[in-house]
């Protein structure tokens, strides 16, 4: 086996965690001036607000300019992770909305094209192209009284969860996991908190349990931070002891950081990306032998730019 580095200069692999994108049914060229005088009369209400076309734009380019082209430049095996809520309401328009621009391009202009044209990361994939990976989140299960809009949820995340997926490096293995947490009963549901069914999580400690053994180091996407969770703590618990690292989640529309503990991984919670009335921002981490690095990339408002922003730095626990 290859000698492992024992610095922090050059990433095994990164991970951009997006969450919480919130599209709308249709891909203006601009943002609406309506839902500009309406996010900023009724900010309360920010979680019935669409995207922001601007911060779309921007995230499209800061991701494919600042961090996949960077990356696939140097080799470094790349993820995208998607942490749920890609629509507002979870219309199929949204879906089609949101589906186009992670998987595609929309063309706002002969001369713009605006999404990240990625392809969904399958088991059989190696790790030389970058990839994404999709989790549910509440919002796109809001017509789930209708089933025939159920079709395009199901369409989106067509996989049985929990989903494992792997990085193999001479150095170093990573494994990552997708939870579906949006199993609420229909009260839960609209109060926004989440649920994971006791088979999917039995099925995922399992999974981890079997990596822990292999010497992995093992990510977890799942879109409800502990706090939104229906026992919230005892899942956190669980997953710290079959071997979980890293928790990732959404939902909240806020940065936060809960270091690890005995009751619980390191848990990194990511805001909106693009939500109108909402502090926009997202997670760039890159994994190295010794442990992880992370930056916080925030929108600029004034500049229509991401830009990083907070940078920490974990070391693996044994």
């Amino acid at each position: 086996m290859q000698e492992p580095p024992s610095t922090w200069r050059d990433p095994l692999a990164t991970l951009v965690f997006l969450s919480d994108l919130h599209f709308g049914k249709i891909f203006w060229n601009q943002t609406r001036w309506i839902h500009e005088v309406a996010a900023a009369a009724f900010p309360r209400f920010q979680a019935l607000y669409p995207h922001c076309y601007e911060a779309a734009c921007a995230l499209a380019v800061c991701v494919n300019n600042s961090i996949l082209e960077k990356r696939m430049y140097y080799r470094i095996p790349t993820v995208v992770l998607h942490g749920g809520d890609l629509t507002r309401a979870g219309y199929p328009a949204e879906f089609a909305v949101g589906s186009t621009f992670l998987h595609g391009f929309h063309y706002t202009n002969p001369d713009r094209k605006v999404g990240l044209g990625l392809k969904s990361w399958d088991e059989a994939d190696g790790n030389d192209k970058p990839v994404i990976l999709e989790i549910p989140g509440n919002h796109d299960l809001w017509q789930r009284n209708h089933p025939d809009r159920l079709v395009a949820f199901r369409e989106c995340y067509p996989n049985k969860f929990p989903i494992r997926r792997r990085i193999n490096h001479p150095a170093l293995t990573l494994l990552v996991y997708g939870l579906d947490s949006t199993r609420a009963s229909k009260a839960g549901h609209r109060w926004a908190r989440g649920e994971i069914d006791p088979p999917q999580l039995q099925e995922c400690c399992e999974m981890l349990s079997e990596g822990r053994r292999e010497g992995a180091r093992q990510v977890v996407c799942l879109h409800h931070p502990f706090s939104k969770l229906e026992n919230g703590t005892g899942i956190a618990k669980r997953l710290r002891e079959a071997g979980a690292d890293l928790v990732l989640s959404g939902h909240i529309h806020e940065y936060h950081v809960s270091d690890s503990s005995k009751k619980s991984p390191l848990h990194l919670v990511a805001g909106t990306a693009t939500q109108m009335c909402s502090p926009r921002g997202f997670i760039v981490l890159d994994v190295f032998h010794p442990g992880i690095q992370w930056d916080y990339w925030e929108y600029d408002d004034n500049g229509t730019h991401f830009l990083p922003g907070t940078t920490e730095q974990r070391k693996w626990e044994d």
